[in-house]
């Protein structure tokens, strides 16, 4: 949806993608086809570095060419841009009440597991979110997600309290399982 939003803007949009070889466009993909993004894939390598180095040379290229890009952060990923997450979990608390909780989600780029994190610090004490990667390590997972966290609590002027150990994250799925069961995907 970045490409729509952009393109609504009227602003030129280029993307860095990593990921398997397709053979055809279809959802996200096809959308941002459709809006006329530029894309620059990076066939079977989807590891964040990778994506960022890539995207780091394309802005300096068109920096170059007397352009002046603006760079999202991959996923999105900011402390204002989990803060979306952390209203959710005000909304979720104002619907389940005090009560223990369990949330499970997939984490990728550490922006939602952040908000989620803080959100339930701040509304749902009792709660645990539980992360699964999808592309980082755990410490990784950990680092950037601890540093999102007190990001969005800076934003809201609030004690994030960060202790590393409660931003849970299971061992990464093994790349065999996750192509198998389709977690991840």
């Amino acid at each position: 949806m970045t490409a729509a939003a952009a393109r609504r803007l009227g602003l030129d949009v280029k993307l860095v993608l990593g990921g398997p070889d397709f053979a055809r466009a279809r959802g996200n993909l096809l959308l941002d086809a459709l809006y006329g993004a530029e894309v620059r894939y990076l066939v079977d390598d989807d590891d964040n570095d990778s994506l960022a180095a890539a995207m780091d040379a394309w802005v300096r290229e068109l920096r170059e060419e007397g352009r002046r890009p603006y760079a999202l952060p991959i996923g999105g990923s900011t402390g204002a841009g989990a803060l979306g997450y952390v209203r959710a979990m005000r909304e979720l608390a104002s619907q389940l009440g005090e009560g223990p909780v369990q949330i499970v989600t997939a984490v990728g780029s550490c922006g939602t597991f952040a908000g989620l994190n803080l959100g339930v610090r701040l509304f749902l004490p009792a709660a645990r979110v539980v992360g699964i990667s999808v592309s980082r390590t755990a410490r990784r997972i950990v680092d950037r997600t601890t540093e999102l966290i007190a990001e969005s609590a800076g934003l809201l002027g609030v004690d994030a309290s960060a202790d590393r150990r409660s931003a849970r994250v299971p061992r990464p799925v093994p790349r065999r399982i996750r192509r198998r069961d389709g977690i991840g995907e």
